[in-house]
């Protein structure tokens, strides 16, 4: 991967598996690096660390990456003249708390102030801010040297124009965001695979399916199609004529009852109904389809490809 000078310095606070990642990443795309944490005598294994997931990004010089990584243990001293501050900590809010304060006090005015917090909303980072509307959220999927996507938050109060400013950051270093109109704990992201898990756990539970069974379902069936698509345009393509309301009316209505979860009301579904349509034309649901099944292919040649281990 070819490195550019981006002129820009990013404290990434907190060398753990998030923090380590996030360095590795931004090293590779040529950011200078200041990496910060308070546990003694840290910086061996974090440099280890961080070479060895830069290795994993394709097409990268490792050796130049490094030289753009510098290791510090005092936040103060790493967040000096950054252009933006990525928060690792343990999720402890009093501990994210004192960070952000801290970053207030020690980083530049024009600093973007960012957690990768997976559920912490800004609103509780920012108690001990004197500017709360300043703390965001940019939290990644894991690892996130390897996946793009990252979720973007902002308080109440935060002006829209911060957060546009956090949006073309990721944007500008190869991320793909996603902004949440509000902030909710846990976010969109371990918010979707805690209740899968969750229903996960229930069904092997109660003795429905066992883990590897479980596994063997999903790996084939909707790993498959989410790896490919999403579950809106899923549910749009699959509802025929009537798209998502189709599929909605005809299947998921009487689903939802014999699970025993809540219908849906008429008024989110028009609201479900306006924006599949927005997004996924229905016109245009041949090419999606079309899409859909190559990208199907690709995923179910690639676990051919890469068989999981054996138990014997």
């Amino acid at each position: 991967m070819m490195i550019k000078n981006k002129e820009q310095t990013v404290a990434v606070v907190g060398a753990g598996v998030i923090g380590c990642s996030w360095a590795a990443y931004y090293a590779v795309k040529g950011y200078k690096v200041n990496v910060s944490d308070v546990k003694e005598g840290y910086q061996e294994n974090a440099r280890v660390r961080i070479s060895t997931l830069a290795a994993e990004i394709p097409n990268t010089d490792v050796e130049k990456a490094m030289e753009q990584v510098s290791f510090f243990t005092s936040i103060k001293e790493a967040v000096k003249g950054v252009d933006l501050v990525q928060e690792n900590g343990p999720e402890r809010v009093d501990i994210k708390q004192q960070m952000f304060a801290d970053f207030e006090g020690f980083a530049p005015e024009k600093a973007l102030l960012v957690s990768s917090s997976s559920g912490t909303v800004p609103a509780d980072l920012s108690a001990k801010m004197v500017a709360p509307e300043r703390a965001l959220i940019g939290h990644p999927a894991n690892p996130a040297h390897l996946l793009p996507v990252v979720e973007i938050c902002g308080g109440q109060n935060t002006p829209r124009a911060l957060v546009e400013r956090l949006e073309k950051f990721y944007r500008d270093c190869g991320r793909v965001t996603a902004t949440l109109n509000k902030p909710i704990e846990g976010f969109v992201i371990n918010r979707l695979q805690t209740s899968l898990l969750r229903e996960a756990i229930h069904l092997v539970g109660e003795g429905v399916v066992n883990v590897k069974d479980l596994d063997s379902l999903f790996m084939a069936s909707l790993g498959v199609r989410w790896a490919s698509i999403g579950p809106f345009l899923t549910g749009q393509l699959g509802g025929g004529e009537g798209g998502f309301r189709g599929i909605t009316e005809n299947i998921l209505s009487s689903l939802f009852a014999s699970m025993g979860f809540e219908s849906i009301s008429i008024e989110t579904l028009d609201m479900l109904e306006q924006q599949t349509n927005q997004f996924y034309p229905m016109d245009k649901m041949k090419a999606f389809a079309k899409v859909r099944d190559e990208r199907q292919k690709a995923v179910l040649e690639i676990q051919k490809s890469h068989p999981l281990p054996t138990n014997d």
